[in-house]
C-alpha cells in the first residue's frame, strides 16, 4: 500500500503533460478515497468492538447493581446509542485519515522515493505528521482510562454501601389524592388503610405499606425535631430531622431491620398516643448509653405546642437522599396520627415484582375510577 502510494504521487509531480497531470491527479483522487474508508472502517470496527464490550459491560452491572441503583434495569444499549456511536466512528475515521491523505497530496514524489530505501518509510517531515495523530490517540486513551478506573472505583464502592433497605422484589407507586373529595384525614386514612388491605390480598405478595417519600428520592419533610435528652447540651437538642409519614407494612416491605422496639401496627390510631420510630444514627445520638425505645421527641423547637411522641422502635439509618453520603438523623409517624395525601405504596413479593404492577394499578382504579396510579416502578 505504501508503495503504491509513493507511486501514486511521484506520477503528479514528474507528469509533464496536462493529460498526464490529469490522470495522475484522479489516480491520488482514487487513493484518498481509498485511505479515507479504509480509515473509516477501521474506526467503525473499534466502534463495533466497544459497543459489544459495552454491552457486556452493562449485563454485568445488571447483575451487580440491581440491588442498590434504582432502575438500573432499565438501561440498555438503544438505537439512538448505536447511531450515536456509528456517527462518532465515522467523523473519527475521516479525522484521522484525511491529514495523512492530503499530507500525501503536497510530498514529491521522488523525495518520498528516495528518502524511502529498502524500507520505503515517508520523508522525515511526513513521519512528524504521523507521530502526532499517534500521541493525541495516546495521551486521550490514558485520560479515558484514568476516568474509566476512577469510575469503576466509585461504582464498586456504592455496591457495598449499606442503603438501610432491601429493593429486591419491591414494586412501589405513587397516588395523589384531590382535596375536592378527599377533603378531610378520616377520608385520606381510609383510602390508604383499604389499599394497602386488597394490595395484602394480591398473590405472591409478602407486606405492602406506604409512605410520604421513598428512599433515594430525596421527597419527604424534614424539620426541627426536639429531642427530650440529656446526652448533649440545650442548644444541640433541637436538630433538622428528616421525618416521614408511614403505615402499617411499610417497613416491612422495604425490607428496613428492626433493631428495638417494635413496628407501627393497627394499634396506633388517630385516637392513640402519638408515637414514633427513629433511626440508629438519632438514638445514638440523643441516648447514646441508653434504650430510645421509651424516650420522646416532638416536632419544632422547645417552644412547640407539638405534642410529645413516645418512640416505640428503633430501625436502621436509611439513605433518602443518595448514595454518597448518610442522611439526616430520621423518624417517621404513623400515617394516621398525620395523614398526607400525597403517599408512595410499596409492594415486596414473592416473585417478579412487575407481573404485580398491573393488578396494583387495578386496584387504585377499583377504588377511585378517576385516579391512577402513577410513577410505577421497580
Amino acid at each position: 500500500m505504501a508503495h503504491e502510494t509513493i507511486i501514486v504521487f511521484s506520477e503528479i509531480w514528474t507528469a509533464d503533460t496536462p493529460a498526464e497531470q490529469i490522470r495522475a491527479r484522479r489516480s491520488a483522487g482514487i487513493m484518498i478515497r481509498q485511505l479515507l474508508t479504509e480509515s473509516v472502517i477501521l474506526a467503525l470496527g473499534g466502534a463495533a468492538a466497544g459497543t459489544l464490550v459495552a454491552m457486556g459491560g452493562l449485563e454485568s452491572i445488571r447483575r451487580l447493581g440491581s440491588s442498590v441503583f434504582p432502575r438500573v434495569a432499565e438501561a440498555r444499549v438503544d438505537a439512538a446509542t448505536l447511531v450515536f456511536t456509528t456517527v462518532v466512528g465515522i467523523v473519527t475515521g475521516l479525522l484521522f485519515g484525511v491529514a495523512p491523505a492530503l499530507q500525501s497530496t503536497r510530498t514529491d514524489g521522488r523525495l518520498s522515493l528516495e528518502q524511502s530505501g529498502r524500507r520505503a518509510t515517508a520523508g522525515s517531515e511526513h513521519q512528524r505528521l504521523r507521530k502526532a495523530p499517534i500521541v493525541s490517540e495516546v495521551a486521550l486513551a490514558l485520560v479515558l482510562l484514568t476516568g474509566a478506573g476512577l469510575l469503576v472505583k466509585s461504582f464498586a464502592r456504592l455496591l457495598v454501601v449499606d442503603t438501610g433497605f432491601k429493593p429486591d422484589h419491591v414494586l412501589t407507586f405513587r397516588a395523589s389524592l384531590p382535596q375536592t373529595r378527599y377533603g378531610t384525614p378520616a377520608q385520606l386514612v381510609a383510602f390508604y388503610r383499604e389499599l394497602n388491605r386488597r394490595v395484602r390480598e394480591l398473590p405472591a405478595v409478602q407486606a405492602a405499606g406506604a409512605v410520604s417519600g421513598l428512599p433515594l428520592t430525596a421527597q419527604g419533610g424534614s424539620g426541627t425535631t426536639t429531642m427530650d435528652s440529656r446526652a448533649v447540651p440545650f442548644d444541640r437538642s433541637s436538630p433538622e430531622a428528616d421525618a416521614r409519614a408511614v403505615t402499617t407494612g411499610y417497613l416491612e416491605a422495604m425490607g428496613v431491620q428492626l433493631l428495638r422496639g417494635r413496628y407501627f401496627d393497627d394499634s396506633d390510631t388517630e385516637t392513640s398516643a402519638p408515637v414514633a420510630i427513629v433511626d440508629e444514627t438519632l438514638a445514638n445520638t440523643y441516648w447514646p448509653n441508653e434504650d430510645a425505645v421509651g424516650k420522646r421527641i416532638k416536632r419544632g423547637g422547645p417552644p412547640s405546642t407539638s405534642p410529645w411522641m413516645t418512640i416505640v422502635g428503633v430501625v436502621r439509618h436509611v439513605r433518602y437522599a443518595s448514595l454518597e453520603r448518610p442522611s439526616r438523623v430520621q423518624y417517621v409517624w404513623p400515617y394516621a396520627q398525620g395523614p398526607l395525601p400525597n403517599m408512595s405504596v410499596a409492594v415486596r413479593t414473592g416473585t417478579d415484582p412487575h407481573s404485580v404492577a398491573p393488578l396494583a394499578e387495578r386496584l387504585v382504579t377499583s377504588l377511585d375510577p378517576d385516579l391512577p396510579a402513577y410513577a410505577v416502578r421497580t
